[in-house]
């Protein structure tokens, strides 16, 4: 299946409409999703390489949806190029515009499960499992940043 959302379904998703399974763009624009993965009361943060967008700024994992690809499986296929492990995507968390003014491309926030292996730095710089009151210390990339200050999140299990 493939469908393409307005922003104003877009902005719903996280609200009560399910994705799984489904091929999306926004406004006919390309997407990207990170993933929050959570371990012993901590979720995990990767510093993005010197010399990239955001480079030294931390972040949760993730990347773009590529074309042909549903979010879970590009979420899931970056976590294994960025971080060689096999996950599970869980339910959107939020969604954020990359662009403050509004026409920018959509960063879609899920809950991801590691099924199989440990994360380790293979297209990132570092890694740093964070208690929940210890993220907004991090220099966080600005969408990021955002996302943890809307949610909060405090409740990491």
């Amino acid at each position: 299946d493939r469908v393409v959302l307005d922003e104003t379904l877009a902005w719903q998703l996280f609200g009560g409409f399910d994705v799984a399974g489904l091929s999306v763009t926004i406004d006919g624009k390309p997407f990207y999703v990170a993933g929050v993965v959570r371990r012993e009361g901590r979720v995990l943060l990767c510093q993005r390489p010197e010399g990239k967008r955001f480079g030294l700024l931390w972040e949760f994992p993730g990347g773009k949806v590529e074309a042909g690809e549903t979010p879970e499986a590009a979420l899931e296929r970056e976590l294994r190029e960025e971080l060689d492990v096999e996950t599970r995507t869980g339910r959107v968390l939020d969604a954020l515009r990359l662009d403050a003014r509004g026409g920018g491309d959509l960063l879609l926030f899920y809950e991801s499960e590691i099924a199989r292996g440990e994360p380790r730095t293979v297209e990132c710089r570092a890694l740093a499992w964070a208690l929940p009151e210890e993220v907004a210390a991090y220099d966080l990339a600005p969408a990021d940043r955002l996302f943890w200050r809307r949610t909060g999140l405090s409740g990491a299990r």
